[in-house]
């Protein structure tokens, strides 16, 4: 959490990106949806991270529109 000290205000990095407001951490996020990428299922994930399915489907949704940065052009 940042403090603004001209207008008094509390606010995060993450604030109007894709990822605020989420209450599980980033880095559960990111374990969770490598191991979907790598193959795992769904249910697997869900036992082994202890998170949801609709949590799941929540943030694939949320970061569906993110594309990966790269330094590479073809």
């Amino acid at each position: 959490m940042y403090h603004c000290s001209s207008c008094d205000r509390s606010f995060s990095e993450t604030r109007n990106t894709p990822i605020a407001q989420l209450k599980t951490p980033i880095s559960v996020i990111v374990h969770v949806l490598s191991a979907l990428t790598e193959g795992v299922g769904i249910n697997t994930a869900t036992r082994l991270y202890g998170v949801s399915k609709n949590s799941i489907y929540r943030w694939k949704e949320r970061l569906s529109g993110l594309q990966k940065h790269s330094s590479y052009s073809p």
